[in-house]
């Protein structure tokens, strides 16, 4: 969790206008940082900023592909405004710069970019200084309604920045320099474009718990919905009691172990050679390895569990959802009517 409430505790902050070169559209510097002594507006501005983060679990270190971090220009100009806030406009000004000069695809949209220096910040738990960049990318149209001198009530058009929606930011905190920061992302528009996270940022997924539990539940999940039918026979009750083992084991434990994993819940040989053949071909297609063992993320595990479709679908008309006892249900054929049933055993209806 991220928090920032104090408006004193956002010390700096510069904006500029980021235009779409391939555009032809300009960067446009301003000419000074903000003055930050209005209370009210720097409070509506923070929380404009910080809010998207408040419930971050994930995150990220900024990386660079010959593995030295001062090749990534956001590291750098981060570190050098790390050494001494002072430097926060100068650096503003080239990362503008270098956002401006690296985005290349023409449906990408200009915006006012914020580049924020906070003092004071706290992430899970821990207070520390950050670095912060924000872009805006939508602007709308509101209506101000207000009376005039005769004390009749007309209204006129602006345009402005939605304060309820921000567009992309990231926030780097001064900790573990020598991985790359630490560092949360906003991207609302991902499906648009990677060039936030992949080509301005430059970053990978932190190696903690939160990362290689989202990492295997993905394994996991891929093998046991997709995978697996392709290589042994089995109906969709026999595949959704998979499921629900794999789901009660990431819920029960503390610790994700790939034999235990593949004892308790796979159980057959035949499978769980199959599973590691299908995890050696995920690490390739990555080009990650996916460790034996690691603390289970309890924060992951609730936000993924969707990620085991228990349920199976009948034609168009029935859906039905199954959370353990696969073994009273019973499918059959009708010869009757050539159709398929399921007969479920039950003691009462809830």
């Amino acid at each position: 969790m991220i928090q920032v409430s104090d408006p004193s505790h956002l010390y700096s902050l510069a904006i500029h206008q980021v235009g779409n070169m391939s555009q032809d559209e300009a960067l446009i510097y301003s000419y000074g940082p903000v003055d930050l002594n209005d209370q009210e507006k720097t409070t509506l501005l923070l929380n404009y900023l910080m809010k998207p983060f408040q419930k971050n679990e994930e995150y990220y270190n900024l990386q660079h592909s010959s593995g030295e971090l001062n090749q990534n220009y956001v590291y750098k100009l981060a570190t050098t405004i790390f050494e001494s806030n002072d430097n926060l406009y100068n650096a503003s000004k080239l990362i503008a710069k270098y956002l401006f000069e690296t985005v290349q695809d023409p449906k990408v949209k200009g915006g006012k970019l914020f580049i924020a220096y906070f003092t004071y910040i706290l992430v899970d738990g821990e207070e520390v200084n950050a670095v912060g960049i924000f872009k805006s990318e939508s602007i709308e149209t509101y209506m101000k309604v207000s009376p005039n001198q005769k004390e009749i009530y007309d209204f006129e058009s602006d345009q402005g920045i939605n304060l309820s929606k921000l567009d992309k930011g990231c926030i780097i905190f001064n900790l573990e320099k020598d991985k790359g920061y630490k560092v949360a992302i906003v991207d609302s528009k991902s499906k648009e474009g990677a060039y936030w996270k992949d080509e301005f940022l430059n970053v990978i997924k932190r190696d903690d718990s939160h990362a290689k539990t989202d990492l295997v539940i993905e394994l996991c999940s891929n093998f046991l919905q997709d995978k697996i039918t392709d290589h042994f026979e089995m109906n969709r009750a026999e595949q959704v009691d998979l499921l629900n083992r794999a789901s009660d084991y990431f819920k029960d434990k503390d610790q994700f172990d790939i034999q235990e994993f593949s004892n308790e819940v796979l159980m057959q040989e035949e499978v769980i050679e199959s599973f590691k053949s299908h995890k050696k071909s995920y690490e390739d297609y990555m080009e990650i390895e996916i460790p034996e063992s690691f603390d289970i993320s309890t924060q992951v595990v609730k936000k993924k569990a969707k990620e085991f479709k228990r349920k199976i679908k009948l034609d168009s008309n029935f859906l039905l959802e199954i959370t353990s006892e696969t073994n009273r249900i019973e499918k059959g054929l009708d010869e009757e009517t050539g159709l398929s049933y399921y007969k479920l055993y039950f003691k009462e209806e809830q």
